[in-house]
C-alpha cells in the first residue's frame, strides 16, 4: 500500500504534522504540564473533600482521585500517565486498574470544546455537551464495573515538604515535551494508516458513514475531521464516539502505561468502546434537546 499510494502517505504525514501544530499541541501541551504538577504535588488532597460524594459513588480513594482529576482536566495521554503513577504504588486488582485507566484517560475540555465542538460541530456549546457526555458515560460505566470495589481509608504518603518547585516544574515541561513528540509521531503514523484504509474502503464502495467510523476507530482527529462529510446528527454521533473511544492511536500512546501496570489492553479497549457508544447516544440526545438541532 505504501508503494502503491506514495502521494497519500506523503500528504497524510504533512496534514498530520500541520494539524498537530495548529490544533493539538496548543490545546494539549499546557494541560500536560499541569497534569504533571497535579500528580507531583498530590493536587487531589485540596479538592478531595469537595468531590467526596462522587469519589464514594465511583469507589475511588484519594490517590485514584488524583488520576481522575488530572486525566479529565488534562486529557490523554496524561490520564494514562496519572493512572500509571497511581497504580504502580498500590496493589490494586486488574479490574480496578483497568477501570481507573478508562475513567481517567479521556479527552481534555480544550480539545472537546475548541476543536471537536468549535471546529467540527460549529459551536463551543456543542463541545461542552460533548465533554460532559463523555464524562457522564465514563462515570456510568465505572460505577457498573467498580461496584464490588472497596476503597481503603489509607492513602499513599503525602508529597514531601522539601520538594523543589523549580525542579518539578522543569521536569514537567521536559517530560511533556517528550510526550508531545511521541504523540505527534503516533498521530502521523495512524493518519497514514487511516488514509490508506479510507482509500481501500472507497475502492470497494464503502459508504461515507462506514469510512468515517473506520477512521475514528484508528485515530481520533482524523475521525472527527471525516465527520464533515456527514449530516449534522451523524456528525455529532461520530465525533462523540471518537472522543469516547479515543482511537487506536491514543490507545497505543497509552499502551506503555497500561502494560507496566499489568492491564491487558483488550479489556481496556472493550471499556473504551462501550464508553464511546454511550457518549455518542448521550451527545446526540442532549444536543437535540438543548440546542434544538
Amino acid at each position: 500500500m505504501f508503494l502503491l499510494y506514495p502521494e497519500t502517505v506523503s500528504s497524510s504525514v504533512k496534514n498530520a504534522l500541520s494539524f498537530s501544530a495548529e490544533k493539538v499541541l496548543p490545546t494539549l501541551f499546557g494541560f500536560m504540564v499541569l497534569s504533571k504538577l497535579i500528580i507531583s504535588f498530590d493536587g487531589a488532597r485540596y479538592v478531595y473533600p469537595l468531590i467526596r460524594p462522587l469519589a464514594s459513588l465511583l469507589r475511588l480513594d484519594r490517590d485514584e482521585c488524583t488520576a481522575f482529576i488530572a486525566g479529565n482536566l488534562c486529557g490523554f495521554p496524561s490520564g494514562a500517565y496519572a493512572a500509571g503513577e497511581v497504580t504502580k504504588r498500590r496493589n490494586y486488582s486488574e479490574m480496578r486498574k483497568t477501570t481507573l485507566f478508562a475513567l481517567s484517560n479521556n479527552v481534555s475540555p480544550g480539545f472537546a470544546i475548541s476543536f471537536a465542538g468549535g471546529s467540527i460541530l460549529g459551536s463551543a456549546e456543542a463541545g461542552i455537551i460533548l465533554y460532559l457526555s463523555q464524562l457522564a458515560s465514563s462515570v456510568i460505566i465505572a460505577c457498573i464495573m467498580r461496584r464490588r470495589i472497596r476503597t481503603e481509608r489509607s492513602v499513599c504518603a503525602d508529597t514531601p515538604n522539601d520538594v523543589n518547585f523549580s525542579e518539578v516544574f522543569c521536569n514537567a515541561v521536559i517530560d511533556s515535551s517528550r510526550a508531545c513528540v511521541c504523540l505527534v509521531g503516533f498521530i502521523a503514523t495512524f493518519s497514514v494508516i487511516s488514509s490508506l484504509a479510507s482509500t481501500f474502503a472507497e475502492k470497494y464502495g464503502a459508504s461515507d458513514v462506514a469510512i468515517s467510523y473506520i477512521r475514528s476507530l484508528l485515530e481520533i482527529s482524523g475521525g472527527c475531521i471525516s465527520a464533515f462529510r456527514l449530516d449534522y446528527t451523524n456528525r455529532v454521533a461520530l465525533v462523540a464516539f471518537s472522543c469516547g473511544f479515543s482511537g487506536l492511536s491514543v490507545i497505543f500512546q497509552s499502551a506503555a502505561y497500561l502494560i507496566k501496570s499489568g492491564v491487558r489492553i483488550y479489556k481496556y479497549v472493550i471499556l473504551k468502546f462501550a464508553q464511546g457508544t454511550v457518549c455518542s447516544v448521550f451527545s446526540v440526545a442532549a444536543i437535540k434537546l438543548i440546542m434544538k438541532t
